[in-house]
């Protein structure tokens, strides 16, 4: 009888102690949860920014990748950039592929749209136009 109740109380303990970990476990992620449901309240910000912009300046930059040292797995590759100044005056230097960066020319004046801070299109030459006709 008595080593029946040790092995009840052993049995015990180890469901207490798992017990406290699945506890802990969905209490993380319930506040994960909460997290995920004020991330989802940001998500009502709108998805483009369409200003009003000029081109002032274009330029290229290189960047380096690979190894500090410069050793042989060193690379470069050409950053290319350009500065739209806004209605406001602001200047907004954002980053463009190759290709847009030549179909651009300082002084061009038309509607910038950027997506957190990053380049989307200018003048409606770049992004593709969405269609709601595709089943």
């Amino acid at each position: 009888m008595e080593t029946f109740l040790r092995v009840i109380a052993v049995v015990g303990i180890i469901f207490l102690y798992f017990y406290s970990l699945l506890k802990r476990r969905f209490r993380v992620i319930d506040k994960s949860l909460l997290e995920d449901k004020e991330n989802l309240e940001i998500e009502d910000e709108p998805l483009f920014e369409e200003e009003r912009a000029i081109i002032v300046d274009m330029h290229m930059n290189l960047r380096n990748f690979g190894k500090m040292e410069g050793g042989p797995n060193k690379y470069h590759r050409l950053k290319f950039l350009v500065d739209f100044q806004l209605n406001d005056g602001e200047i907004k230097t954002l980053m463009v592929s190759e290709q847009q960066y030549e179909k651009m020319s300082v002084g061009e004046f038309a509607m910038l749209m950027t997506q957190n801070g990053r380049f989307i299109d200018f003048g409606d030459k770049f992004a593709e136009t969405l269609n709601d006709d595709h089943d």
